[in-house]
């Protein structure tokens, strides 16, 4: 069993739960749950996969895949996937799932504005009219 190539102290903060998560203890107010390890304070869900799977690779995020659990403070590597911070984000439901900007207008290839971090767009649409509308009110300053 895989769990039980862990170290013993690190096997002791984990319970087993009949839906197959592994659920680290205690956990944090936001859900999470932290690990000492050589010095460090990482993420528990972070530590058990670096020693059961490998390195995270660089930029990358781990994420409790919908399909299983989502409890943030499961650290089953079997129920968590490697993925970008853009889909990350994007299957957390935040502000990249949503199709259309808060005006209605759909977020498409042609009428959106990506910043460089990947993680936020704007509408296009309402950026020109804001645009429009700072400019007609400042113009005659």
């Amino acid at each position: 069993h895989l769990l039980e190539s862990l170290p013993e102290r690190i096997q002791r903060k984990i319970t087993v739960s009949d839906t197959g998560c592994w659920l680290w203890f205690p956990v944090r107010k936001d859900g999470y749950s932290l690990a000492y390890w050589e010095g460090t304070r990482p993420l528990s869900h972070r530590l058990v996969w670096e020693l059961l799977v490998g390195p995270i690779g660089d930029g990358m995020q781990l994420d409790h895949v919908k399909e299983f659990c989502e409890n943030k403070n499961c650290v089953n590597p079997g129920h968590l996937e490697e993925v970008t911070p853009l889909e990350n984000t994007r299957r957390s439901g935040g502000n990249n799932s949503k199709t259309h900007c808060p005006n209605g207008h759909e977020y498409t290839p042609e009428n959106t504005y990506m910043r460089k971090d990947r993680l936020h767009r704007e509408c296009k649409t309402c950026t020109t009219a804001r645009n429009r509308d700072w400019w007609a009110r400042n113009r005659a300053k």
